[in-house]
Protein backbone atom coordinates (compact mmCIF):
# COMPACT_ATOMS: atom_id res chain seq x y z
CA UNK A 1 0.00 0.00 0.00
CA UNK A 2 2.91 1.82 0.46
CA UNK A 3 4.39 2.10 -2.84
CA UNK A 4 0.65 3.36 -4.15
CA UNK A 5 0.24 5.90 -1.65
CA UNK A 6 3.87 6.96 -3.05
CA UNK A 7 2.47 6.60 -6.83
CA UNK A 8 -0.14 8.84 -5.85
CA UNK A 9 1.35 11.28 -4.05
CA UNK A 10 3.99 11.58 -7.59
CA UNK A 11 0.65 11.65 -9.35
CA UNK A 12 -0.57 15.02 -7.89
CA UNK A 13 2.85 16.83 -8.20
CA UNK A 14 3.27 16.27 -11.31
CA UNK A 15 -0.45 17.17 -12.16
CA UNK A 16 0.35 20.65 -9.73
CA UNK A 17 3.93 21.27 -11.85
CA UNK A 18 1.65 20.87 -15.23
CA UNK A 19 -0.89 22.96 -14.18
CA UNK A 20 1.25 25.50 -12.29
CA UNK A 21 2.87 25.81 -15.96
CA UNK A 22 0.63 25.68 -18.11
CA UNK A 23 -1.07 29.07 -15.73
CA UNK A 24 2.31 30.96 -16.03
CA UNK A 25 2.44 30.22 -20.04
CA UNK A 26 -1.01 31.42 -20.48
CA UNK A 27 -0.24 34.50 -18.72
CA UNK A 28 2.88 35.10 -20.62
CA UNK A 29 3.02 37.70 -23.01
CA UNK A 30 5.43 35.92 -24.91
CA UNK A 31 6.09 32.05 -25.51
CA UNK A 32 10.06 30.98 -24.76
CA UNK A 33 11.55 29.03 -27.54
CA UNK A 34 10.29 25.71 -27.73
CA UNK A 35 13.66 24.11 -28.05
CA UNK A 36 14.44 26.32 -25.03
CA UNK A 37 11.94 25.36 -22.77
CA UNK A 38 11.81 21.82 -23.24
CA UNK A 39 15.41 21.22 -23.30
CA UNK A 40 17.41 18.44 -25.20
CA UNK A 41 18.95 15.34 -22.89
CA UNK A 42 22.76 15.67 -22.61
CA UNK A 43 24.58 13.08 -24.26
CA UNK A 44 26.09 10.94 -21.54
CA UNK A 45 28.65 9.58 -21.54
CA UNK A 46 28.72 5.48 -22.00
CA UNK A 47 30.07 3.65 -18.72
CA UNK A 48 33.13 1.66 -19.13
CA UNK A 49 32.80 -2.55 -18.40
CA UNK A 50 33.80 -1.92 -15.11
CA UNK A 51 31.82 1.31 -13.62
CA UNK A 52 28.68 -1.21 -14.96
CA UNK A 53 30.40 -4.27 -13.35
CA UNK A 54 30.85 -1.40 -10.04
CA UNK A 55 27.39 -0.84 -10.09
CA UNK A 56 25.75 -4.12 -10.57
CA UNK A 57 27.34 -5.08 -7.30
CA UNK A 58 26.04 -1.96 -5.56
CA UNK A 59 22.42 -2.99 -7.34
CA UNK A 60 23.30 -6.43 -6.35
CA UNK A 61 24.26 -5.65 -2.33
CA UNK A 62 21.35 -3.03 -1.91
CA UNK A 63 18.57 -5.83 -3.15
CA UNK A 64 20.02 -8.12 -1.03
CA UNK A 65 19.28 -5.94 2.45
CA UNK A 66 15.86 -4.46 1.37
CA UNK A 67 12.83 -6.45 3.11
CA UNK A 68 15.42 -7.64 6.20
CA UNK A 69 14.20 -4.98 8.37
CA UNK A 70 10.54 -5.96 8.03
Amino acid sequence: MRGAARAATREASQQRWLVWHLAALMRASKLPNFEKFVGRPTARRRQSPQEMLTMARIWHATLQGIGKDD
